[in-house]
């Protein structure tokens, strides 16, 4: 069974997912942590618990998303995975954090596996599909569970609402494809964690998105 602990980070409020299951090895989805504060809370976390950091998964790229990869890199020697099309956002990351006055860690983040559409990752006795579902950039990834029946949705869709497209790599109708194409054909009893905010189901969004229910 996977446990899922949300820990909500940064100056943009951003979802950090730590998924474990009864191995106790665990996988960080979308480290956005970036105060002192924050950091240690995370470790303290993983320590009180006793888990084992096996792989950061990115549902893709954009800075709120990855602030905190480096930490978690240096103290448990995790190894990355994320979309290869989403690369060209870790160059553009450094001109929009200026542009908005964030402060944004200068290092350059090493992605040492590229997933695809369908693969299978696995962590202790667990394992998720990886549904690529383009549109708020251009390799931003969906982490589902059939059994624990929720996904992992990054940026791709909000309760009651849809990701950003004004960005690098993003498009307003492929956003939208990928939306009722990869995550509404999901069962309804599907608990969806996206990237902000609170939780929902694929049946709530069917029923009451607005940028979806005209054409559901």
């Amino acid at each position: 069974m996977i446990n899922i602990n949300t820990i909500t980070t940064n100056m943009l409020q951003e979802q950090t997912y730590i998924l474990h299951d009864e191995t106790k090895e665990c996988v960080i989805i979308d480290p956005g942590f970036a105060s002192e504060r924050e950091i240690s809370s995370i470790y303290d976390f993983i320590e009180n618990m006793k888990l084992k950091p096996v792989a950061i998964w990115f549902t893709h790229l954009h800075f709120d998303h990855i602030m905190g990869a480096q930490y978690i890199i240096e103290k448990y020697a995790t190894p990355t995975f994320a979309c290869e099309k989403d690369l060209p956002l870790l160059k553009a990351n450094r001109a929009l954090t200026m542009s908005w006055g964030i402060d944004f860690p200068q290092y350059d983040l090493k992605i040492d596996n590229f997933i695809n559409d369908g693969d299978s990752l696995h962590f202790g006795n667990s394992s998720m599909i990886a549904i690529h579902a383009p549109g708020h950039s251009q390799g931003s990834m969906v982490y589902y569970s059939e059994d624990g029946a929720f996904c992992i949705s990054g940026d791709v869709i909000f309760r009651c609402s849809v990701g950003r497209t004004d960005f690098l790599g993003g498009d307003s109708n492929t956003l939208l494809n990928s939306i009722r194409q990869k995550i509404l054909t999901l069962p309804p009893d599907t608990t969806i964690f996206p990237g902000h905010g609170p939780a929902t189901t694929v049946d709530d969004e069917i029923n009451y998105n607005p940028f979806l229910r005209p054409q559901c």
